[in-house]
């Protein structure tokens, strides 16, 4: 028996754990919600169906027959030369396509009729799918409507967003009058007959909105997957196809889009834009093809007795606070405070009684294909951008951070890798992989600790989050982030992805433009932005043109594509980053990684100037664009820093100062002329910085010693070059 070691100090809360169910909801990730009984796991998924109005089933495993699971066989017919021809009767849980269709169908009449034209946002943007959120709220505040009463087949709702109430306010209303919606009251003839229509219009819209947003529009519930007998473990076999397959014998429970259903990660066109998957969905109900979308839900108290191919097809989430869909009353939230430090004293004092207490776990101990393939594509993806939970937790995390830690690098650096041990995907790491025995069992919680570490900085670099600290660079500008030397093929595969989708149906140059629009919306939307997360923003649009430069062998090999989108992202790059309300230093960073960038290109790799072109009427443009955009919010500090690093990848040593002053003379004639009193000014700032670090590193450095007497040399014959003399 294995008990969770790993939690955070702060569990992870209820609250954020029915964030992190939706999100894998819409990403089609089958999920087993685990934890002790009596702990709202099957209560919240109930809930949850329940708002959303999404038809479902539950199959108790441990209790259920394996005909029940996958259907009865039937006699259809015989054969003299092979006997008995049997196929087997759709399972009783199957959901009811034809009926699921029309209330997905009607659900977009009335979304057509009854919501587009009382909304008071952007009407266009709601109709189209091009506004995830209104959307998504839309979606939220229909599921919290209740009828007056069990009666009621009438109702004017007022639709109101309490999500932005206020002390003044109760909410923004979405709708410029109250919407009448209707219903019948299930009779006894429709309640024995599951084949006749129910009408409900709150259930149609909220439905036909699910499917659009990758929720689904049928959830089948696997509770007690655990309970099953030694004797009955061929359940195990069915319940594996249905997970993986969406399939059992010859029916499937998701057609929708010839059976990939919505597919959001990869459908999306970019920053949470829904026209692809609105589109797709709209035509099929208008030609009558099927669109049934289904979801796996595993709900168990361990996993120690799951057989071991079933449990790796599903991503494990611990139920470490008690799940709630809706607040409870104040009293009863007092209650519930009350009792939870009960349950934290039991774990501490009374040996582990409390939520957590003894629950057994299997773990894995590698990323299997299952992971690599699936879960983790669709939780990394950067295409959802506003809509993935997991990428936007940890941003958040990153925010919090202190402002002031940026002036010390080592100290921020610990507090990232800290935060990110608080995210969402952390807790997925921590719930699912470990150091284990032949049972699955934890061994060593230091080696699992390790292993769960290496995988958390694969994620964070696989979704252009940097972590390390950038070391070579004046001690009074140093931050977090560096610009990364290759770029993953998750990451690459996104950027190629979201390229080749404008490309279908637009123009290189168009796509372009299109692609550096989708990197403003991406830009940090708080008001104050953390240098890490304007550090990250900046590798992302760096790794478009990365990508667009270098082939997948990390050869030079410029795409007709980046000749038109080098100029667009650098001039959005420059303009987002000068208008941000941030600390100028990280600011100056952000700006300096450009420089690092190219002299990359040009000093390390050695590629000619001349190697890289660029189409003249986008350049021409953009250019113009610097200058009315730009360059009003670029101060000469700021241009002469930026210099500065260009100048000092190119001057690395003695030979390659003397070849920057000869292979690129009028580049340096060019900066001598303009810029020469700015570099040296600059050069100045470095050597008393190099100079002062030097007399407070000790004698037992002499490594650290090395490096920046190597830097002070560099400092001073940049400055001696530029001397205007």
């Amino acid at each position: 028996m294995a008990e969770v070691k790993t939690i955070t100090a702060e569990p992870f809360s209820g609250e954020n754990t029915i964030k992190m169910v939706k999100n894998l909801l819409r990403y089609d990730i089958p999920f087993l919600l685990l934890g002790k009984s009596s702990i709202g796991k099957s209560y919240s998924i109930t809930e949850l169906a329940k708002e959303f109005r999404v038809p479902h089933s539950f199959l108790f495993i441990g209790s259920e027959k394996p005909s029940n699971i996958e259907g009865l066989p039937r006699l259809v017919g015989q054969k003299a030369d092979t006997g008995d021809i049997l196929e087997f009767f759709k399972p009783n849980w199957f959901p009811n396509a034809p009926l699921i269709q029309k209330y997905v169908a009607n659900g977009k009449k009335l979304f057509d009729n009854k919501i587009i034209g009382a909304y008071t946002g952007k009407k266009e943007a709601l109709k189209s799918g091009k506004d995830f959120y209104a959307l998504n709220n839309l979606l939220e505040v229909l599921s919290k409507l209740k009828w007056e009463s069990s009666v009621t087949t009438s109702q004017n709702f007022e639709l109101i967003n309490t999500a932005l109430s206020t002390s003044t306010s109760l909410g923004k209303k979405l709708t410029s009058k109250p919407v009448k919606f209707e219903r019948d009251i299930e009779s006894e003839k429709q309640i024995t007959d599951p084949n006749l229509l129910v009408k409900d219009e709150i259930r149609d819209i909220n439905l036909y909105l699910s499917t659009i947003l990758g929720y689904g529009n049928f959830w089948l519930i696997l509770d007690e997957l655990d309970k099953v007998d030694e004797r009955e473990k061929d359940k195990y076999a069915p319940l594996l196809h249905i997970v993986r397959e969406r399939h059992i014998k010859d029916y499937s429970f998701q057609t929708l889009n010839d059976g990939k259903g919505a597919m959001v990660p990869s459908k999306v066109k970019s920053g949470s834009d829904y026209r692809v998957i609105k589109t797709m969905i709209d035509e099929a109900i208008k030609d009558g093809l099927p669109v049934l979308d289904g979801r796996v839900i595993g709900i168990a108290n361990a996993t120690s007795e799951i057989e071991d191919a079933l449990f790796r097809r599903f991503l494990h989430i611990v139920v470490e606070d008690v799940m709630m869909i809706n607040k409870p009353e104040p009293r009863l939230a007092d209650m519930r405070r009350c009792f939870d430090a009960i349950n934290t004293k039991s774990d501490e004092k009374f040996g582990g009684t409390g939520l957590l207490g003894g629950l057994e776990m299997k773990y894995i101990p590698e990323i299997n294909l299952q992971w690599q393939y699936g879960f983790f594509p669709k939780l990394l993806n950067t295409t959802d951008g506003q809509g993935n939970f997991f990428y936007l937790n940890l941003m958040e995390k990153f925010a919090k951070l202190s402002k002031d830690a940026s002036k010390n690098p080592e100290k921020y650096q610990n507090q990232i890798l800290n935060a990110t041990k608080t995210s969402a995907l952390y807790k997925i790491v921590r719930n699912n992989f470990a150091v284990v025995n032949s049972s699955g069992q934890e061994m060593s919680p230091s080696d699992s600790k390790s292993l769960r570490e290496s995988i958390m900085d694969c994620i964070n670099l696989q979704i252009g989050v940097n972590t390390s600290v950038e070391q070579d660079i004046a001690p009074e500008i140093a931050t977090a982030g560096v610009v990364e030397e290759t770029t993953t093929d998750l990451l690459r595969e996104d950027i190629m992805k979201t390229i080749n989708t404008y490309l279908e149906s637009h123009s290189e140059e168009d796509t372009a433009l299109l692609v550096g629009a989708q990197m403003e919306e991406e830009f940090p939307s708080q008001d104050l932005p953390t240098p890490i997360s304007v550090s990250n923003w900046v590798d992302r649009v760096l790794s478009f043109l990365r990508v667009t430069m270098y082939n997948e062998s990390k050869v030079f090999e410029q795409m007709e594509i980046n000749k038109y989108l080098t100029p667009v992202l650098l001039k959005t790059l420059y303009k987002k980053v000068l208008s941000a309300k941030m600390d100028e230093n990280a600011k100056k960073f952000a700006i300096q990684k450009v420089s690092l960038f190219f002299g990359k290109i040009f000093q390390t790799d050695e590629i000619k100037p001349e190697a890289l072109t660029f189409h003249p009427d986008t350049v021409s443009e953009q250019a113009e664009k610097m200058l009315t955009e730009v360059l009003p919010k670029l101060e000469e500090s700021y241009m002469a820093t930026d210099v500065w690093f260009l100048i000092d990848q190119m001057s690395k040593t003695q030979q390659k100062l003397i070849m920057f002053q000869e292979q690129y003379g009028e580049l340096y004639s060019s900066l001598k002329n303009n810029w020469g009193e700015q570099i040296t000014e600059v050069a100045d700032t470095h050597i008393d910085a190099y100079d002062l670090a030097l007399k407070k590193t000790p004698q037992t450095k002499p490594q650290r010693i090395k490096n920046l007497t190597i830097k002070l040399d560099r400092a001073i014959k940049i400055k001696s070059i530029f001397k205007g003399e």
